[in-house]
C-alpha cells in the first residue's frame, strides 16, 4: 500500500517469504556508475528533468529505525460489513495488540473491540469518533502528525459509503508517510501479526539518512 508496509515485509518477512521459493534475499544486483557519470530522471513535468550526478549516490544511506512496540500506536478501522472480522481479528491477537502502547479506533470498532477483549485492551484504546463523524480524519491527523506507526484499515470494496472522502484522506495520510505500515486486508493482518510481532519486541524499518 505504500512505502513503510514494503519496508516492513521487506526487512520482517521477505526472508520468510524467500523461502517458500528458494532464491537470494536480498537478490544480488549490480549497479555500475562510474564518476562523473549522469543520470536523467523525468520529473511529473515531461519538459525538465533532474539531473542525478554519481557522486550524489555516496550521501544515501540506509539506516535502522527501530522502536519498540511498547512505544508504538496502531489505529484499527473497519467498514460497518468488516467490523465482525476486525473483532474476530482484535481476540484472535489480543496478546499482539496487548504489546503495543496504545491502541486507536473508530468509534464502533473500538466499542465492539473492548467489549470482545480484556481490560488490558481497553485501557490501551482510544477511542475517537465514528468514521462518519470525523474518526477517520482523526486518525488520519495522528498518522500525518507521526502519531500512529500502523494502521489496519479492514475494508469493505463492496458497499458504497457515504464519508468516502474522510477514507481517502487515511490512504492519502499513509501514503505522504515513509514510516506508517498499512495493512488493508485481514489475510495480511494475521500475517503480519504472526510473523512481524508475534514473538518479537520491536519492529525494524529502514529510512533513508
Amino acid at each position: 500500500m505504500n512505502v513503510g508496509s514494503v519496508m516492513s515485509w521487506y526487512y520482517t518477512e521477505a526472508e520468510l517469504d524467500a523461502n517458500r521459493n528458494i532464491q537470494s534475499c536480498p537478490p544480488k544486483l549490480s549497479l555500475e556508475i562510474k564518476a562523473g557519470d549522469t543520470i536523467s530522471v523525468p520529473l511529473d513535468n515531461p519538459t525538465h528533468e533532474r539531473i542525478w550526478r554519481s557522486e550524489e549516490y555516496h550521501h544515501v544511506k540506509l539506516v535502522d529505525n527501530r522502536k519498540k512496540f511498547e512505544a508504538m500506536t496502531i489505529a484499527l478501522i473497519a467498514h460497518n460489513e468488516m467490523k465482525n472480522r476486525m473483532v474476530e481479528f482484535a481476540v484472535d491477537h489480543e496478546h499482539e495488540l496487548n504489546q503495543f502502547g496504545t491502541i486507536l479506533a473508530t468509534g464502533t470498532t473500538g466499542r465492539e473491540v473492548c467489549a470482545a477483549t480484556s481490560r488490558d485492551i481497553t485501557k490501551k484504546m482510544v477511542r475517537h469518533h465514528s468514521g462518519p463523524k470525523g474518526g477517520d480524519i482523526e486518525i488520519a491527523t495522528a498518522v500525518l502528525l507521526d502519531h500512529c506507526d500502523i494502521v489496519i484499515f479492514f475494508v469493505d470494496p463492496l458497499s458504497p459509503h457515504p464519508h468516502i472522502d474522510d477514507i481517502r484522506v487515511v490512504f492519502q495520510a499513509c501514503m505522504v508517510s515513509d514510516r506508517v505500515v498499512m495493512i488493508t486486508n485481514e489475510m495480511h493482518a494475521r500475517e503480519f501479526m504472526s510473523r512481524a510481532v508475534r514473538g518479537k519486541t520491536e519492529l525494524i524499518l529502514q529510512k533513508n539518512q
